[in-house]
């Protein structure tokens, strides 16, 4: 290494170079435990959305599976009705 390394290495301060090195360490947990809050709380929110989602959807299926017996039914009646016409001509 040359002379100017070693002179730029011995101008700073020891104290100046640990409190920016903690400075540092410091910024860099802040940011670990912010992504980790954030992934956290997109897990969460993910969760409850997909749990709305499901009980909504099972709700609409629901519904629909219902309607569809209803109009089977009324099919069924129609036919019936129809047939006894049929038979009495």
């Amino acid at each position: 290494m040359n002379a100017t390394y070693f002179s730029s290495v011995n101008n700073y301060d020891t104290r100046e170079m640990i409190v920016r090195f903690n400075e540092s360490v410091c910024k860099a947990a802040k940011e670990a435990r912010e992504d980790e809050m954030c992934k956290k709380i997109e897990e969460n929110v993910t969760t409850k959305l997909a749990v709305q989602f499901n009980s909504k959807w099972a709700q609409k299926e629901a519904t629909l599976k219902n309607e569809l017996a209803m109009e089977k039914t009324a099919c069924k009646r129609e036919r019936k009705k129809d047939q006894s016409k049929i038979d009495r001509i």
